[in-house]
């Protein structure tokens, strides 16, 4: 596909502007729901890593301490990390050491909440401490800071063996033991904790240890440390919940109304090439067979609706990409060089299959129309078959194009199919490296647990991008060309146009009319089927034409009605030209019955009234007597007009089609009518009979006649020999038996006595 039909696919999009508002829903939705997808792993991370591993301690500050805490703890900070720690702490005395002015109007809260701390001196959190985010992050800092310092101190003099056990990563602190050590801390200089802050903090997370410390501090004061780790779970387990239920609601709603949308969107699609369709030309017709245009009505179209349902997947690469590589560095920096590895593996996998599959998957498309043809050719001809003995050769003919079909389509879904396991086993690969990777970091206190299960998942969520980017990219081929064979049914310019400023027929409609110098082609002018026709007709006369098979009888026909238009020369029916004439108001004076006998299914009142819905039942039974129906139905009035018409009226004969289309015309009742060998499947005494009792309705209307034979044209008023295209000769039956050789020809062939000749 070239640019410029790239180019022409942008008028689809014309269709989804009604919906606009409904796609940016869908659109807002979609980006709402995959963030939502993002915070999950953080939801995870945080219930292992806080949750489990610091038993639900968030913070490396105490919301509470003794004063022997704090005095440890300040040893480690500098100037101004101990005025914050003063600025957010107030002083709470239960020893009655210090002035009561000191104490918070909330120690009695402080009491119960605190058991253990009834008879110490408390640094207790301000009332209004967590009015402002920032006092939470500088206080974090500080202590992070402080407590690192400390760890730092204790494994400097070789004592963090002693008071802090660890095992698998998880550490228990002997606060005593550390108490006990606070005087050998106090006269910490500011250029050693600077010393201390170069230094690094070997086999210990900082958040872990601040973690660990908190934890005995809590203790000390009696806190329910098993509590606040439940309450924790549950409250980042209801966030998890939350979030997952709000995704639903999400997906729900999207896929509600992206149906709702879609639906909408084929239906218009589909209508605009139904009625595009309705205007075509028997010249559209030729160009783009009616079996094609069935398909491209309804594949193509349903195509069309499943790339609109997966439409909203174009946002999952991008967000997914974008999102899960940010969070996934947020989480390790340095392992983010997996991530992109398994980017550029993937990429280049989708990359190198795309150039394989693309010009294949075209081919394909083309191998398929011829197929398609085979099979409608093989179906429609199958008595043709039969009869011939050629069963094995058309066996051997669709052997063969299965099998050039099967062969392509196998190879495409090979590649096709194999790059989904292919980025699964390099999704997992990429996991079991980071995995490896990420467990030397956990074993150096370089990355928490929690951290390294987010990480897989969010590589996971990269890579299952590339897993959707692949399912996009190979189902763009065939919505493009579904895309483009509907475009090109819409876009088809119409061969037959009313003009501009259409004319109408006076009320006083003479039906006269007259071919002037008229020539038709239907394709190069070199090839010119009809040549030079000029006869005029006059309401009330019968004006038949007749000639060998391939004169032209059909195309002059149909160049009444304007199935086609007039290459050269002009049609005029009361001197106006009926190019001039909109089609409707022209096709409600002529009625036209074709050579193919064309019923609907349904019943046999639905088909008559196909030509005159307002007919009475008087008029409707009075065209079944002219038309002989009446010998074929049953004798009651009501089982005959119910009588079921199969699909193409199989279960009637080609004479009783014949008879129930003529009927169907005779209700019309229009100034003009065109038979077009519609009796040709009727035996000789029904044909005249018929075009007897019709002279009834018809008296009055100008009534053009093509038959093969003449005995169905000899009592015409006026008779058009046709021979290539070509007028040889007009006249009454007995005027041509004198002077044309070749009407003479055809009469003599034909059965003497049927004829009187």
């Amino acid at each position: 596909m070239n640019i410029k039909e790239m180019w022409k696919i942008r008028k689809i999009f014309r269709y989804i502007v009604p919906y606009r508002k409904t796609l940016l829903f869908i659109i807002a939705g979609f980006l709402a729901g995959q963030i939502c997808m993002l915070f999950l792993p953080n939801l995870m991370s945080d219930i292992v890593d806080v949750g489990i591993r610091q038993s639900g301690i968030e913070n490396a500050f105490p919301e509470a301490m003794s004063k022997q805490t704090y005095m440890l703890l300040s040893n480690f900070m500098k100037e101004e990390e101990r005025s914050i720690t003063d600025r957010l702490y107030t002083i709470l005395d239960f020893t009655g050491q210090i002035d009561e002015k000191e104490e918070s109007g909330n120690s009695e809260a402080v009491k119960n909440k605190y058991p253990k701390a009834k008879d110490k001196i408390l640094y207790v959190l301000r009332d209004d401490f967590y009015d402002s985010k920032k006092n939470s992050k500088d206080l974090n800092e500080v202590f992070l800071a402080c407590i690192s310092r400390l760890f730092k101190q204790l494994n400097a003099k070789g004592l963090s063996q002693e008071i802090v056990y660890k095992n698998n990563s998880d550490f228990q602190v002997e606060l005593e033991s550390i108490y006990n050590l606070i005087s050998d801390f106090e006269n910490i200089s500011a250029e050693e904790l600077k010393e201390l802050d170069k230094q690094d903090l070997m086999n210990f997370d900082p958040h872990q240890a601040a973690a660990a410390l908190n934890k005995q501090i809590c203790m000390e004061m009696g806190t329910d440390i098993f509590k606040i780790q439940r309450n924790y779970i549950i409250k980042v387990g209801l966030i998890m919940l939350s979030v997952t239920i709000i995704s639903l609601a999400i997906n729900i709603l999207e896929s509600y109304f992206l149906a709702k949308m879609s639906s909408g969107v084929i239906m218009n699609l589909r209508k605009d090439v139904f009625y595009k369709v309705e205007s075509f030309s028997q010249k559209e017709f030729d160009k783009i067979t009616v079996s094609s245009l069935i398909t491209r009505t309804i594949n193509d179209v349903d195509q069309m609706k499943e790339t609109i349902m997966s439409g909203t997947l174009i946002f999952i690469p991008p967000v997914m990409l974008g999102g899960g590589i940010i969070m996934a560095i947020n989480k390790c920096a340095s392992l983010s060089w997996t991530i992109l590895l398994g980017a550029v593996i993937s990429s280049i996998v989708i990359f190198v299959v795309l150039m394989m599959v693309l010009p294949k998957m075209e081919l394909m498309q083309q191998i398929l129309d011829k197929f398609n043809l085979i099979i409608k050719e093989r179906l429609s001809g199958i008595m043709v078959t039969n009869t011939f003995g050629n069963a094995k050769w058309e066996e051997n003919r669709f052997d063969h194009i299965n099998k050039e079909l099967s062969g392509i389509v196998s190879y495409v879904n090979k590649l096709v199919l194999r790059v989904s396991p292919f980025l699964i086993v390099t999704m997992n690969f990429l996991s079991l490296l980071i995995i490896w990777l990420g467990s030397k970091q956990i074993a150096q206190s370089k990355m928490q647990v929690g951290d390294l299960m987010a990480f897989v998942q969010y590589s996971s969520m990269v890579i299952g991008a590339f897993l959707t980017l692949v399912m996009m990219l190979f189902s763009i081929p065939h919505a493009l060309i579904s895309i483009n064979r509907i475009l090109e049914v819409l876009d088809l310019e119409v061969s037959v146009k009313d003009s501009q400023e259409c004319k109408n027929f006076e009320e006083n409609f003479r039906g006269e009319l007259c071919f002037k110098n008229v020539s038709f082609t239907y394709g190069n002018k070199e090839n010119m089927v009809l040549k030079n026709i000029n006869f005029s007709a006059q309401r009330g006369q019968v004006v038949s034409i007749i000639g060998a098979t391939g004169s032209g009888k059909s195309a002059l026909a149909s160049l009444i009605p304007r199935f086609y238009d007039v290459t050269e020369g002009e049609i005029l029916i009361d001197q106006i030209n009926i190019k001039h004439i909109s089609q409707e108001e022209l096709r409600k004076k002529i009625t036209y019955v074709p050579q193919k006998s064309v019923l609907f299914s349904g019943d046999v009142e639905y088909n008559l009234r196909y030509g005159n819905l307002e007919a009475s039942k008087e008029k409707v039974a009075e065209c079944m007597e002219i038309c002989c129906i009446t010998d074929f139905l049953d004798s009651d009035k009501d089982s005959r007009m119910k009588r079921e018409v199969s699909q193409e009226g199989k279960d009637f004969s080609g004479g009783q089609r014949q008879k129930i289309c003529i009927a169907r015309a005779l209700l019309r009742d229009t100034p003009i009518y065109i038979f077009d060998d519609s009796f040709s499947s009727m035996d000789f005494l029904t044909d005249f009979e018929i075009r007897k009792n019709m002279s009834k309705i018809t008296r009055n209307s100008l009534v053009i006649l093509i038959s093969q034979r003449v005995c169905t044209v000899m009592n015409s008023d006026k008779i058009i020999v046709l021979d290539k295209g070509e007028i040889l000769a007009q006249g009454t039956h007995e005027e041509l038996l004198r002077t044309c050789s070749i009407y003479k020809e055809i009469a003599t062939s034909q059965v003497a006595e049927e004829i009187n000749i």
